[in-house]
């Protein structure tokens, strides 16, 4: 079922500069459409991008 066995944080093979700029891009969401509260993205990071799964809110 391709289920998360274990999660790390933050992600070792992610450099800190993609962390930043994912993290600006969700809280840059969040003001777009007006969210305020506790949520989490999800992304899957593949060949050096990232791309967007879902919010959980």
């Amino acid at each position: 079922r391709h289920q998360k066995v274990i999660e790390e944080a933050p992600a070792p093979g992610i450099p800190q500069e993609l962390r930043d700029e994912v993290g600006a891009a969700c809280v840059q969401a969040c003001i777009d459409i007006g969210y305020t509260g506790a949520g989490t993205f999800e992304f899957l990071y593949e060949d050096g991008r990232f791309f967007f799964i879902e919010m959980n809110t």
